[in-house]
């Protein structure tokens, strides 16, 4: 074979390849896959009763963790309690509540969750990585409800 019928092979490979990785990268990274992993080992932890730490839960590095429950909320209630700066767009939705994660004072993710399937209860409405929950199912097994260990 020639160099040039190499390259004409070669080449649309390498980039779907390369496609297929940053599509790989992009996927495992994305919050539904996150949320969708939390919710996993959650229910174990449910089933346990074993305490566990936030941290556990999420793979990516962060310091701290706010539950956004407001309805129609772009976190006013967490901006004026804390003192954080970000800029969100409101919830669309009522049955629906965020999780916003800071890493060194600045937002880098954002994830909702379904209220009704996920309980946190008001009084959390910050957690670091280090804080110890238990979690628990609620009045179903599809229901988990968060407490911190005491």
């Amino acid at each position: 074979m020639n160099r040039q019928k190499i390259r004409r092979i070669l080449l649309p490979a390498i980039l779907v390849f390369a496609a297929a990785l940053t599509a790989f990268y992009f996927a495992a990274s994305s919050w539904v896959v996150r949320y969708h992993s939390f919710y996993k080992a959650a229910r174990t932890y449910a089933a346990s009763g074993a305490a566990v730490t936030m941290g556990t839960f999420f793979d990516f590095e962060w310091d701290e963790v706010y539950s956004d429950r407001g309805v129609f909320s772009a976190g006013e209630t967490l901006k004026k309690k804390y003192g954080l700066s970000f800029h969100i767009p409101r919830t669309k939705r009522e049955d629906v509540a965020r999780l916003l994660f800071f890493k060194d004072g600045k937002l880098i993710e954002t994830g909702t969750y379904p209220k009704y399937y996920l309980t946190i209860p008001s009084e959390i409405d910050k957690m670091l990585p280090t804080t110890q929950v238990h979690i628990s199912f609620g009045p179903s097994e599809k229901i988990l409800e968060i407490s911190l260990v005491q």
